[in-house]
């Protein structure tokens, strides 16, 4: 199959060998499990279940509020304690409404709707509604209901279901196993999932890092003559769908629009597997592969891990952690999310737990712009000076400097530094309201409208005229035209 570039990227240490040949392994049920109601892109789910409520596994617990959210399950049997706020796991430390669950150990199943053993034969519309009611959402980490694109075969013409299988965020391997070891699982949920949206063909792309994972999936979908199996550079971000979908294609997505409207619906390789045993058996999502890895943990594992489970809870059962761990993320290192402490639970989109050393870290202290021109080589989406350009408005103005230059409206307020021995200016975040007036000094704390800081520029143009003033004359030689 023909593969077309994708500008830009970078080759970072990938450092998936500590758990690359880990198969996956189940994590033992806790004592107590942490379910949060906001799970997912979208509105939280709502409360159906009560304190002293027993509750057996796969029971709803919570409903989706709106189109856009999704229900939440009970991974096991036991009793529900409270629904109280609890530590979420997002860098800001912040708390959301929280069911406990307190398990008992018997882990009895609830009466589940019945499977279909032949979904080829139901309407795609049938199919939507059962992921819907199982809770199943992007399990890459994006966590968007999956009912909702599954919906899109109705409003747009699509000719492509694009799984995702490439993985390129260093240490992750959860999906790398996931297909070597449920292949048949994911080739299944992607057959359903194409014949909901109407797609007539299915692409499962998978960078060439994972040689076990491209031979599980081929021999896998080899009945199927609809469905490609296809190695992928090793190139960060290839996971990302809209650079996935331009690699197989050859189409890049415009600013403001989906891959589906391009044809293209792109779907996580867990999501397919989860979908698969939501319509063949009826089971809601209530556990998901979460890889463990980094300097700090002492035994790196692939694990199986029932949702609501304490992050703290799942780092013991991989031995604990070994010295300090500098910083700890949910996710991959570069996309993934700050934790701000192991006390936290895991949910449908913790496809990750990372201990990470200072060495691993490599932190340095930033430095000032050099105008080196690797952000522009390397950058995934437009050239930065592209990028600027399109935020130009209207005309060119004398700025305070001696040189002309773009007024840049919305980026707000700018204090004055020096590039070089010219005075340039730079951008400093104050959000869109400072509630300033001519005349009157900012607040520099970002987001702040308060008027307190007498350290802050002084604003001596119309609010109306705020803006980034972008010289036109940043290089030797003569000035830029205007574009």
């Amino acid at each position: 199959m023909k593969l077309f570039p994708v500008r830009g990227g970078v080759h970072p240490e990938y450092r998936k060998d500590r758990t690359a040949e880990c198969a996956i392994v189940a994590l033992p049920m806790p004592e107590r499990l942490f379910l949060p109601l906001q799970q997912h892109i979208g509105a939280p789910a709502s409360p159906v279940v009560a304190p002293g409520d027993q509750v057996r596994k796969g029971q709803l617990l919570a409903t989706a509020q709106g189109a856009v959210s999704a229900p939440g399950h009970a991974p096991t049997s036991g009793t529900i304690v409270d629904i109280a706020d609890c530590l979420a796991p997002h860098p800001s430390g912040m708390s959301q409404k929280t069911i406990i669950l307190e398990t008992d150990g018997k882990d009895e199943w609830a009466d589940l709707p019945a499977g279909l053993d032949d979904p080829f034969a139901v309407d795609g519309k049938e199919i939507g509604k059962r992921v819907a009611a199982a809770g199943i959402v992007g399990l890459g980490g994006a966590t968007f209901p999956s009912s909702v694109k599954l919906s899109l075969g109705t409003q747009k013409k699509l000719e492509t279901l694009l799984l995702n299988g490439a993985e390129c965020e260093p240490y992750l391997t959860c999906d790398d196993r996931v297909m070597r070891e449920y292949a048949s699982e994911v080739v299944d949920g992607a057959r359903i999932m194409a014949h909901a949206l109407g797609t007539p063909k299915i692409v499962v792309a998978i960078e060439n890092n994972k040689p076990a994972a491209l031979k599980a999936m081929a021999e896998a979908s080899s009945a199927f003559t609809n469905v490609t199996v296809v190695g992928v550079p090793v190139q960060y971000p290839m996971g990302s769908e809209r650079h996935l979908c331009q690699a197989i294609t050859g189409l890049e997505t415009p600013a403001r629009m989906l891959t589906a409207d391009l044809g293209v619906v792109v779907h996580n390789v867990g999501t397919a597997r989860a979908i698969h045993q939501a319509i063949r058996f009826g089971r809601p999502l209530l556990s998901r592969v979460v890889t463990v890895s980094g300097g700090a943990v002492a035994d790196a594992k692939n694990v199986e891990v029932p949702l609501g489970t304490m992050v703290s809870e799942l780092v013991e059962f991989c031995g604990g952690l070994r010295g300090e761990a500098k910083r700890l993320i949910s996710g991959g290192p570069m996309m993934g999310n700050p934790l701000p402490a192991l006390f936290v639970p895991v949910v449908k989109g913790t496809c990750g737990i990372l201990a990470l050393t200072a060495a691993e870290c490599n932190e340095a202290p930033p430095g000032p712009c050099i105008r080196c021109g690797t952000c522009v080589t390397i950058c995934p989406y437009t050239k930065p000076n592209s990028w600027w350009r399109t935020l130009a408005v209207q005309s060119l103005k004398r700025t305070p400097i001696p040189f002309r230059g773009v007024i840049v409206r919305g980026l707000k307020w700018l204090d004055d530094t020096f590039w070089g021995t010219i005075p340039r200016k730079r951008v400093r975040w104050l959000g869109y309201d400072t509630g300033v007036k001519p005349g009157e000094r900012a607040c520099t704390i970002p987001g702040c409208t308060a008027q307190h800081n007498t350290e802050g520029p002084k604003v001596d143009v119309p609010l109306s005229e705020m803006g980034f003033y972008m010289p036109l004359k940043e290089n030797v030689n003569r000035f830029v035209k205007r574009g």
